[in-house]
């Protein structure tokens, strides 16, 4: 449940997303009012409307939203919580975010110029673990981590062996994010060490993300390490 739609329209949902995609690869009109079905409740540009009652039948909860918000609609959830935080090795995570927003971090950039320009890259991501301290509440069990997108894989195994698989299985409708393909091999900061370590020192020790990073840093490896 989440960003995909809850437990009541997951389906409908997936059916939607998959007219749509399949009418942008053949070039032709989508008009959603055709698809008489409930598309998603979930209103992702008001997240203080999004209540605890749309995850009663939910055993896995994926949101896109502020920490604080978990602790609002979960707080008092009649059932505990076990937050799974997924980490990347920050520099790459950086960049992946600038590639996707279209940022370019040009090595002959000023080093002022330089952070805004990561600020402005990881700008979207901060609202979901900025301050992992949210997190803390009694009926949340102690947060756990596991290494994204390396071991992403990995974390599927090891959630498949915990969730009741569907009933029904269909063609899921995967999104397509990214605007352009990464191509790392042509970013610049790899070729210099100096300015590899000086990034994430930065991003660890001094950005507005710290409490992120810091976080991954101590839990990836730790006994809360879900595929340690």
């Amino acid at each position: 449940c989440g960003n995909k739609a809850n437990s009541f329209d997951y389906g409908y949902t997936n059916h939607v997303n998959l007219a749509r995609q399949e009418a942008r690869a053949n070039r032709e009109h989508f008009d959603i009012e055709e698809w008489q079905v409930m598309i998603n409740p979930i209103d992702l540009k008001n997240h203080s409307k999004i209540e605890a009652p749309l995850f009663f039948d939910c055993d896995y909860v994926a949101l896109e939203i502020e920490s604080v918000h978990w602790t609002r609609m979960f707080g008092s959830f009649f059932r505990p919580l076990e937050i799974h935080i997924p980490c990347r090795e920050p520099v790459d995570f950086m960049m992946s975010m600038c590639n996707f927003f279209e940022i370019h971090i040009r090595c002959t950039d000023h080093w002022k110029k330089m952070k805004q320009k990561m600020s402005q890259c990881i700008r979207a991501f901060s609202r979901r673990f900025r301050r992992v301290d949210d997190f803390n509440h009694p009926n949340f069990r102690p947060l756990k981590c596991f290494h994204s997108p390396t071991n992403f894989d990995g974390y599927m195994e090891y959630m498949a062996d915990r969730l009741q698989r569907k009933a029904f299985a269909e063609k899921y409708a995967h999104p397509n994010r990214y605007r352009n393909k990464r191509e790392k091999e042509n970013e610049c900061i790899w070729k210099r060490k100096n300015l590899v370590t000086k990034i994430k020192n930065y991003l660890i020790l001094n950005s507005p993300y710290k409490n992120y990073f810091q976080f991954c840093q101590e839990c990836i490896g730790s006994e809360n390490d879900l595929l340690a």
